[in-house]
């Protein structure tokens, strides 16, 4: 696992899979390897024998199996890129410019959000995404 590599919850790395186990007696073993600055979402699954290149977003909920290249959005079930990674960063900076932007303080669970806070989200955040630091 690279540096800056983030797991969502639930997130898992398999290196094994007994598949074949009650009909063969073995169970299938490989590494996995994930590249620097990856992010792998809430409920994914990577599979044994699997490379994620580096600046690779990972969707909530993928199976990731093969050699994923650096630099790409994958999502679903199989995983498949959907777009570049730099063109997806650009499309939300772009966003973040008409949409909510918060701080960590006062905004999240170890920044001790109020419930003032919690309101304002909600209300905000009612036909679209906002940020959070």
């Amino acid at each position: 696992i690279g540096d800056d590599v983030t797991f969502g919850p639930r997130a898992s790395v398999l290196a094994h899979d007994a598949s074949t186990k009650n009909h063969l007696g073995y169970t299938k073993v490989g590494r996995v390897n994930i590249g620097n600055k990856t992010f792998i979402g809430s409920d994914a699954i990577v599979l044994p024998g699997t490379t994620i290149g580096e600046n690779v977003i990972v969707a909530a909920g993928c199976v990731v199996s093969g050699n994923i290249p650096d630099g790409v959005v994958i999502a679903g079930n199989p995983a498949v890129a959907i777009a570049k990674t730099s063109d997806y960063l650009e499309k939300h900076k772009e966003k973040m410019k008409s949409r909510p932007v918060y701080p960590a303080k006062g905004f999240t669970l170890a920044g001790g959000i109020t419930p003032e806070n919690k309101a304002k989200m909600r209300h905000e955040l009612t036909d679209d995404i906002g940020y959070v630091e």
